[in-house]
C-alpha cells in the first residue's frame, strides 16, 4: 500500500500538461478508464475547459480533422470530447449479431441514435483532394472507421432483419443508400425484386412525396394567403432507387452479380462510402465552390426501352459504347 501511495503521489506531482500529453497517446476507452481511478484523474480528464486533450484523442482514433470538413464553421467552437464520445459509443451500440435480436425498446432507441451519429461521421469526412485534383487522393479516416463499425452491425449488412423486426430508421436507410454496394448475408435476387417492386409502385408517388423520393415534413408560410410544403429526402425510397439502378446494370439474371463482370459493369459509378465524399465527383474543381456535387448545369437524360441485360449480355465493351453513343438524349 505504501508503494502504491508513493507512486500515486509521484504521478500526480507531474505537471498537468505532461500527464495530458501522455494521455494523448491513449485510446478514448483508456482515457475514460483512467478517469475512473480517482477524483484527481477524473478532474484531470473532464473538469477542464481546455479541449487540447480531447482533440488529440479524437485525431488519434483516427478520425478526420473536423477543421478540414467541408461544412466547418470557423466561428463555431468544436466540442471534441462530445464528438469522440458520441462516435465511440455509437460504434459499440451498433455491434450486435442476429442472436441479439429482438432488441429491447431501450436498446432500439440507442441503436437509432447511434445511426444518426454515424451519418454525421460520413458528412464530416474530408474531401479526397486538398486543392489540386491532379494530386494523389487523400484517404479518409472517417470512411475507413465507419466501414469497420458498420461491418459489425447485422441491420446494416443484412437489412432483412430490419424488415422482420420493424426496425425502420431513416438514418440506417441513409447509410445503406450511401454504401450502394451489394450487401452480404442476403440473397441479392430477393433484394433486387424488393427494390424494383418499391420503385415501380405508383402508390409511393403522391402529393405528400412531391411525386418523387421525398417526404413532407411541414409547411412554411410565405405570405398571408400562401404556404408551401417543406420536403426532405425519403432515404428508404432513395436506397431502393440505388439498388434498382445498380442491379439493372450489374445483375446477371441468376440471383447474383455477374462474375466475371460484364461490359456494363465497367460503366458503373463508384460505390462505397468514399464515393460520397465532397468534391469526389469528376470535374468538381471546375465548378463553383458551392456546387461540389455537380448539380448545376445542363442535365442529359438517356432513354432506352431495352432491358439493361439486353445491352450488356453479349456485346463487347467497344460495341456497347457504340450503342450508347447512338442513344437519343433529349435535354431537360
Amino acid at each position: 500500500m505504501l508503494h502504491f501511495s508513493f507512486a500515486y503521489a509521484m504521478f500526480f506531482s507531474l505537471p498537468t500538461e505532461l500527464v495530458q500529453h501522455a494521455l494523448c497517446f491513449c485510446t478514448p476507452q483508456t482515457v475514460a478508464a483512467f478517469s475512473q481511478t480517482c477524483r484527481l484523474a477524473f478532474a484531470l480528464v473532464y473538469d477542464t475547459q481546455d479541449q487540447h486533450l480531447w482533440r488529440e484523442v479524437f485525431l488519434s482514433v483516427p478520425f478526420d480533422d473536423l477543421k478540414d470538413s467541408p461544412d466547418y464553421d470557423p466561428g463555431a467552437p468544436i466540442d471534441w470530447r462530445t464528438e469522440v464520445q458520441h462516435r465511440i459509443r455509437a460504434s459499440s451500440v451498433v455491434a450486435f449479431t442476429p442472436e441479439d435480436l429482438p432488441l429491447s425498446p431501450e436498446k432500439k432507441e440507442q441503436v437509432f441514435d447511434a445511426f444518426e451519429s454515424l451519418v454525421k461521421v460520413a458528412h464530416s469526412a474530408i474531401p479526397p483532394f486538398r486543392t489540386d485534383p491532379d494530386s494523389p487522393p487523400v484517404p479518409s479516416h472517417n470512411m475507413r472507421w465507419l466501414t469497420d463499425a458498420l461491418a459489425r452491425c447485422v441491420l446494416f449488412y443484412d437489412p432483412g432483419h430490419s424488415t422482420a423486426f420493424g426496425y425502420h430508421s431513416d438514418h440506417l436507410e441513409r447509410l445503406l443508400a450511401y454504401w450502394g454496394t451489394p450487401l452480404r448475408g442476403i440473397p441479392t435476387g430477393n433484394l433486387h425484386t424488393e427494390s424494383r417492386c418499391f420503385v415501380y409502385d405508383l402508390r409511393h408517388y403522391t402529393l405528400e412525396s412531391n411525386w418523387g423520393v421525398y417526404r413532407e415534413v411541414g409547411t412554411e408560410q410565405i405570405s398571408e394567403t400562401r404556404a408551401q410544403y417543406i420536403y426532405e429526402a425519403d432515404w428508404e425510397h432513395v436506397r431502393h432507387c440505388v439498388n434498382a439502378v445498380l442491379f439493372g446494370i450489374r445483375y446477371d439474371g441468376t440471383g447474383a452479380f455477374a462474375h466475371p463482370p460484364n461490359p456494363a459493369r465497367l460503366l458503373c459509378p463508384p460505390m462505397g462510402f468514399n464515393s460520397i465524399r465532397a468534391y469526389s465527383a469528376p470535374g468538381s474543381f471546375d465548378r463553383e465552390p458551392d456546387d461540389w456535387a455537380g448539380v448545376e448545369g445542363v442535365w442529359v437524360r438517356y432513354v432506352c426501352f431495352m432491358d439493361y441485360s439486353d445491352l450488356a449480355g453479349k456485346p463487347t465493351y467497344s460495341s456497347l459504347s457504340h450503342v450508347r453513343a447512338k442513344c437519343a438524349y433529349p435535354r431537360c
